[in-house]
């Protein structure tokens, strides 16, 4: 795939990103970074990397049940936050997953 250059205001040219990074959200993505502190402390920093992603304890089943505790905790309050960014982890640990996957599929 060729990716699009573009030219800045200044003349500097490089590729387009495809990607609007700075069309997400701040405080979501903080809550999901408090995520991956919290495990990284727990277990190692990159231990994430070396869960099973296939099966009933993939990331994906995990999101799936952290959907389900979201949805019965009060509206608003820290702890369905905290659940919610439960699911926003294990949905990246799953993409990340797959995407190397598709990855190895390409080459």
């Amino acid at each position: 795939m060729t990716k699009k250059r573009i030219r800045s205001k200044n003349g500097g040219e490089r590729e387009e990103l495809g990607a609007r990074f700075d069309w997400i959200p701040y405080r979501p993505m903080l809550w999901v970074a408090k995520i991956f502190k919290y495990g990284g402390e727990k277990y190692s920093p990159w231990n994430w990397k070396q869960l099973d992603f296939e099966g009933d304890q993939c990331p994906l089943s995990h999101a799936i049940g952290h959907a389900l505790e979201a949805n019965e905790a009060p509206v608003g309050s820290e702890q369905r936050i905290r659940l919610l960014a439960k699911v926003a982890w294990n949905a990246l640990a799953q993409i990340w997953w797959e995407d190397q996957l598709l990855e190895k599929r390409r080459r």
